[in-house]
């Protein structure tokens, strides 16, 4: 029992258990939707039926798609049988593992655990991912493989030809997946080469400065890199020994960092190591050289394991090229493919398009939103319905929505600040994502008016998810320098009402019963706000004064907000409560907001009531004890 208990312990402090928490709750809720409904949603209706010809070895009816997603799918009716969990498991166990990644991706760029488990939680309870995370569609698969290659690429020059492989993978998925390259080119082009800026993937050498001192002195040297300089100690001085480190970090710890003592001021003198000597071309040109040929890995993993999916599909020799006849063969089958996907033409008959720039203006992906606000009966294609019952609705969860306006500004600012920081690094890279996967579709739809969808958006997500992180990450820092005080406080209470928007929409928009979805949202904000350090003082506060602004909400303002916003005669003229949800969530953060503040007053008077005067809690009194 003892040996339990100490085992429970260490898994509670291991670094990585927040985010063993978040995968098993995420894929916790994927499995509690996994068949609901129990039939083909959406364009389900399509590759399920296509996933069991290509089961029973009668090929593919989509041949506008690329191979890799249709035979994941077919894998999983093979694996799990033709039912919800076999179209499905796929999407889900790819999904969740590309949380992992992600994470990761995270903590290459130089953020920290706190932030790293912000962007993942942001991402994997997002209303968007969440429900494409748990269907048989093309999208979830081409997303995974681009984290996985933007993963690799992270990892360094050796593992820069899996990243190009990766991208394959993603156009083999859905031909936009190819768009992933285009991060991993801008980000290595930005700062790739340079030594100077930290970057995961490079080695440079660390050179350190002798620091004299007296020999009574011994200093202190702070976060020292992996294989760092070699110490030597003498009586008089104490000389450190250049060597090369390899920086595994986006902005490692600088090495020269060396704490002395406030009553000794340590003397820098010149280091005794030898001159550097001159660059070879190899170690001058190596990293340009590699990442090029492993970039140059991508369009030939495309096409030959193209040809070899297809083979798969047909269960038959294709030849790579016919000459003289173009449209056969493997060369002739993409390009069919690519005519007829480019054929679809944007229109609104019939069809919930979105711009590539509504994408970002309107969580739905539609300049209508503003006006179904007001009218909503008098605009009807604004939002995209997947399902009814269960409700699965391609909508961008609201908080990201609302966080990417601010995000994209961000980024770019933050990228062009001198000083190196730790989020300079991930904030370029979050530039390079987005140009990549969403900026690039801008010149692409108006040279080719191609019909664009709302779910077009979801390889950008992860870098709105890192973005958002960062900013809340800003808070933290502020919040950590501060030991009290109402300044503080509240912006805990800006970061948990982020929190608690994001969570709560997602309660809503998710597919998943509102009796699972509202108590897991608010056990998973407990763990959050206690991983962040705010202590059980202040979200017992902020949960007490949540549920009576909710309680009151509920049951005082709602009929009279109904009432003035929605009937008839009302100064709005609302017909339906579209715009009552609205404004009900400000009122009920601002209710929140003033019953916090109360709270927290009135708990913190009584605290300083019943403290003891200084001197008796210096010198308390003996306890009184009972004598037998």
């Amino acid at each position: 029992m003892e040996k339990i208990k100490i085992g429970f312990k260490q898994l509670i402090r291991w670094q990585y258990f927040p985010l063993l928490v978040l995968l098993l709750v995420v894929l916790g809720l994927h499995l509690a939707t996994i068949t609901r409904p129990n039939e083909p949603l959406f364009d389900e209706q399509h590759y399920v039926p296509d996933a069991r010809r290509i089961v029973t070895g009668e090929g593919t009816l989509r041949v506008e798609h690329p191979p890799l997603a249709k035979l994941i799918i077919a894998g999983g009716i093979e694996i799990f049988g033709d039912n919800p969990w076999g179209w499905r498991m796929p999407a889900v166990l790819l999904s969740t593992i590309a949380l992992i990644a992600f994470y990761d991706i995270c903590r290459k760029l130089g953020t920290s655990h706190k932030t790293a488990f912000l962007a993942t939680l942001l991402l994997g309870t997002e209303n968007l991912m969440f429900i494409h995370s748990g269907m048989t569609m093309l999208d979830i698969f081409e997303v995974a493989f681009a984290i996985f290659a933007f993963w690799f690429y992270l990892k360094g020059s050796r593992w820069w030809w899996a990243a190009a492989v990766s991208v394959a993978l993603a156009g083999l998925s859905k031909f936009s997946g190819i768009l992933a390259i285009i991060p991993i080119g801008l980000h290595w082009m930005i700062i790739g080469y340079k030594h100077d800026m930290g970057n995961t993937v490079q080695q440079v050498s660390s050179q350190v400065p002798v620091v004299a001192q007296s020999p009574s002195q011994a200093p202190v040297v702070e976060q020292l890199p992996p294989q760092a300089p070699v110490v030597e100690q003498s009586a008089s001085q104490i000389t450190i020994v250049e060597q090369s480190t390899p920086v595994l970090e986006s902005v490692s710890a600088s090495a020269e960092t060396v704490i002395n003592s406030p009553s000794d001021t340590a003397q820098v003198v010149p280091s005794q190591a030898e001159p550097a000597k001159k660059r070879g071309f190899w170690a001058t040109y190596s990293s340009p050289i590699v990442f090029i040929l492993s970039m140059a890995l991508a369009p030939i993993a495309f096409f030959l394991l193209y040809s070899v999916f297809e083979m798969v599909i047909w269960t038959k020799w294709i030849p790579f090229v016919v000459w003289g006849h173009w449209d056969q063969g493997i060369v002739g089958d993409i390009k069919n493919a690519l005519t007829q996907t480019g054929s679809i033409k944007f229109s609104y008959d019939g069809a919930f398009p979105a711009r590539p720039w509504e994408w970002i203006l309107s969580p739905t992906g539609s300049f209508y939103f503003y006006g179904w606000l007001f009218h909503p009966e008098n605009y009807k294609n604004i939002m995209l319905p997947y399902w009814y019952t269960p409700s699965y609705t391609g909508m961008l969860s609201p908080s990201l929505w609302l966080s990417g306006l601010a995000v994209i500004p961000y980024a770019v600012v933050k990228s062009f600040i001198r000083r190196n920081n730790p989020e300079k690094n991930a904030a370029i890279f979050v530039v390079c994502w987005i140009i990549g996967t969403w900026l690039v579709w801008v010149p692409l739809f108006l040279a080719t008016n191609r019909i664009t969808y709302m779910f077009y958006y979801l390889p950008t997500i992860g870098a709105i998810a890192i973005g958002t992180a960062l900013i809340l990450a800003g808070f933290l820092k502020r919040i950590e320098k501060r030991t009290g005080g109402f300044r503080k406080r509240f912006m805990q209470l800006g970061v948990t009402s982020f929190l608690l928007v994001h969570l709560l929409s997602f309660s809503i928009l998710s597919p998943l019963h509102l009796w699972i979805s509202i108590p897991v949202s608010a056990m998973l904000l407990l763990f959050a706000l206690n991983y962040l350090g705010f202590g059980w003082r202040f979200t017992i506060q902020f949960y007490v004064a949540a549920a009576i602004a909710t309680l009151i909400m509920r049951f005082v303002l709602y009929w009279p907000l109904k009432g003035w916003l929605v009937t008839g005669n009302a100064p709005w003229g609302l017909p339906e409560v579209s715009f009552l949800w609205v404004v009900s969530a400000v009122i009920g953060l601002a209710i929140t907001w003033i019953l916090f503040a109360i709270i927290h007053l009135a708990v913190n008077r009584i605290i300083r009531d019943n403290a003891l005067p200084p001197q008796d809690a210096a010198n308390p009194s003996p306890t009184d004890t009972i004598q037998p």
